[in-house]
């Protein structure tokens, strides 16, 4: 089972990771384009669609990963790439709007400059890019960008249990502290989670994202069973045994949902909802770093979960890490639109954001059966 998960991971990190990593760190950026410049040139004669595509998507890659190193650089990354190939500067400047939409007047700003001035072989631009990289370049935390129609987040909906707890209801006295915590790691999420995530969505065929998703699902059902468990939550139990049998071995280490294809359906459970079970209440609401909106319950939760997953103890500490990082790129991949709408439309991201998860936990909180027409899901369904 170990060489099978271990496989598996490798499959991952082969295919998957290595393009967002290659892209995040170019050795050379101005090598980057003369090479990309020479192997698409806009004189060729008439290339297929696809070659142009492929120039677009890795100049593309380029480009977000250069950003990502120095965002403090990224309208003269952006130029230089411009005036290098000015043929695919359309695609070059969605694909790059897409990964930063908080750098949009930066970006096209730079998109104007490149476009008002002759393409050159060896751009000074470039050169002077690569020379400032070197140097410590401040990290730019990028504005928010500007809303002409500003929407307050929706309320948060009652969220009850079979059991008949009441509402969950947002408290939030140590909001100066998340807000701090909310801004770090939003500007990490800016400058490098999000971009990451865009290349891996974009980068990487359905296909191939199918079966990550469906390998950490797989990772996790023990977590859920054992929570089932305690839950008392006897059938659920019995299902997420029999998945987790199914897809490690049939499935291939859960590569492929092979349970769902006879029937068994894949459900979530963690022990935050079991604390919940039983009665506890959710605490105050807590930002973690990385890990995002929490409560001190399910904070709590987090750190059983990982104790009662087998994978903790049976896994080195560097692997469990990697399938760590792997969930929360699938997940970030996952959230890129709503997030993204959701960014747009509040007058304030982080309470927005807050009320979502209070929305989100109200579901799972339930078992899915006490909220289902949230406003969450609304929210949600538009972009699926």
């Amino acid at each position: 089972m170990r060489a099978a998960i271990a496989a598996a991971l490798f499959a991952f990190i082969a295919f998957a990771l290595p393009l967002a990593a290659q892209a995040a760190a170019p050795a050379d950026v101005a090598a980057e384009f003369e090479r990309l410049a020479a192997a698409y040139p806009a004189d060729s004669a008439t290339p297929p669609a696809s070659q142009s595509a492929g120039g677009e998507n890795q100049l593309a890659a380029v480009v977000i990963g250069a950003i990502a190193a120095r965002p403090a650089l990224a309208g003269e990354i952006t130029e230089a790439a411009i005036r290098a190939m000015p043929h695919l500067a359309g695609g070059l400047v969605d694909k790059t709007l897409g990964a930063f939409p908080g750098f949009r007047e930066i970006i096209l700003a730079a998109a104007g400059r490149a476009q008002m001035a002759a393409p050159i072989e060896r751009d000074s631009v470039v050169a002077a890019v690569v020379e400032t990289a070197s140097a410590d370049a401040p990290l730019a935390t990028p504005a928010p960008p500007r809303r002409e129609e500003i929407t307050a987040p929706p309320p948060a909906p009652v969220a009850r249990h079979a059991g008949g707890l009441g509402a969950e209801e947002i408290s939030d006295p140590l909001e100066g502290f998340n807000r701090a915590v909310f801004f770090l790691n939003d500007g990490l999420d800016t400058i490098l989670i999000r971009p990451i995530a865009y290349l891996y969505g974009n980068i990487l065929p359905p296909f191939v994202k199918r079966r990550v998703r469906n390998f950490f699902t797989n990772v996790n059902e023990p977590v859920t069973f054992a929570n089932d468990l305690l839950q008392l939550e006897f059938e659920d139990a019995g299902v997420i045994g029999a998945r987790f049998l199914v897809n490690s071995t049939v499935g291939l280490a859960g590569l492929f949902d092979v349970a769902s294809e006879i029937g068994l359906e894949p459900h979530k459970a963690d022990f935050g909802q079991t604390l919940y079970s039983y009665g506890t209440g959710p605490g105050p609401y807590l930002v973690l770093p990385l890990l995002g909106p929490s409560n001190l319950r399910d904070s709590t939760g987090l750190v059983v979960d990982a104790v009662l997953n087998p994978f903790t103890w049976l896994l080195e500490p560097e692997e469990n890490i990697a399938i760590a990082v792997g969930k929360g790129l699938v997940r970030r991949e996952e959230l890129l639109v709503p997030l993204d709408s959701l960014r747009e439309s509040s007058v304030d991201y982080y309470a927005a954001l807050r009320s979502l998860y209070y929305q989100d936990r109200a579901v799972a909180l339930g078992r899915g059966s006490a909220a289902d027409n949230s406003a969450l899901d609304a929210e949600f369904e538009a972009f699926e």
